[in-house]
């Protein structure tokens, strides 16, 4: 076997040196930002939007920035006045002082009901980073997973016929009271 030899790298960019790094355009961050795939919001420490990527609108129909704030767009899109009250009182309380993760129903412009996750970050300023996230589907799958388990539990408990439950190996992992009736056991 011969020695091996680099090859380079894989990438097709030359060697910059600092006259090309003066010269290259600063990356367009707002761009960047605007491509995740969930919404951001930066607050400055008086609550005061400094950044709402693209996504807020989107997943919304209304954007922090056109509204007047944080809180006149949480009053949008929250029609019922005690269900705004509270998302409004458990914003202040839980996002913005305690930088805790909560979930809000809000209806967007379209009309459409969604949950939308608030996870929030303390920045150094004293401001805080929001990232946003519709858990809606994921929320009505759970949701539809534990009414199955309950509906299984339920006939499998209350059905005349013998029924266990065993895995690969055979063995036994749960029994229903008509099985445990026709063996005789308690």
């Amino acid at each position: 076997p011969g020695a091996l030899e680099s090859t380079g790298s894989h990438h097709a960019s030359p060697a910059s040196t600092s006259a090309d790094e003066e010269d290259s355009p600063a990356l367009d961050w707002e761009r960047i930002v605007d491509q995740f795939p969930f919404g951001l919001i930066v607050l400055g420490p008086g609550q005061e939007l400094e950044h709402e990527n693209a996504v807020c609108e989107l997943m919304l129909g209304a954007s922090v920035k056109t509204v007047g704030g944080m809180e006149a767009w949480l009053a949008l899109l929250c029609p019922d006045e005690e269900h705004r009250a509270r998302v409004i009182e458990s914003f202040r309380e839980h996002v913005w002082r305690n930088q805790l993760t909560r979930t809000f129903s809000l209806r967007s412009l379209k009309g459409k009901l969604r949950e939308v996750e608030f996870r929030s970050s303390l920045n150094r300023d004293g401001g805080i980073t929001i990232v946003l996230q519709d858990v809606t589907e994921m929320l009505r799958a759970q949701e539809a997973q534990r009414h199955g388990k309950l509906k299984f539990r339920a006939l499998f408990s209350t059905t005349e016929n013998g029924v266990i439950l065993a895995d690969r190996t055979g063995r036994i992992l749960d029994a229903n009271p008509a099985f445990l009736e026709f063996v005789n056991l308690t």
